[in-house]
Order: structure tokens, then sequence, then C-alpha cells
């Protein structure tokens, strides 16, 4: 009997250094499998940062990936779609 997996999206925040312009602010996707089994313990999926310097652009592509229950086995290509 498989349990079934309900998946939450995070927006993460990384400082990194930019040689021309210093400390920059960006934004990536945390991506963690919630099993639905109270006493199951949930997993981290991915980690994905520094998708954008926008913290909204990555908020509205968490709602799509949401919206549209989007498998986290393909995150990294809807990323990669989005912004393209």
């Amino acid at each position: 009997m498989s349990s079934q997996v309900r998946v939450k999206y995070h927006v993460i925040q990384t400082n990194q250094y930019v040689e021309d312009s210093g400390m920059v602010r960006s934004y990536g996707i945390c991506c963690e499998e919630l099993p639905v089994i109270d006493n199951d313990k949930g997993a981290l999926c991915q980690v994905i940062p520094d998708i954008s310097i926008h913290q909204e652009f990555v908020e509205e592509l968490i709602y799509k990936l949401v919206l549209f229950n989007a498998d986290p086995i393909h995150l990294r290509d809807l990323i990669e779609d989005y912004i393209g």
C-alpha cells in the first residue's frame, strides 16, 4: 500500500556577492514532500536557488506549480521553461 504525497513549495532567499554589484539578494524554490499519513516524515525534494532577483516572479512561479499540481521531478525543466 503506497501513501499519497503532497508537495509544498517555498520561496527561499540567498545573498551572493557579484563583483560589479556587491551583495545581491536572489530568490529560489525549496520543494518539500509532505506525506498524507501524519506519522510519516516529509522529505526535502530539491532546493533550486538563484532563480530571480525578483521575489514576486518566484512567488508567481510557485503559484503556478501548485495550481497545476506540478510533479517535483520536473521542477528544473519547468523553471527553465518559465524563465525562457
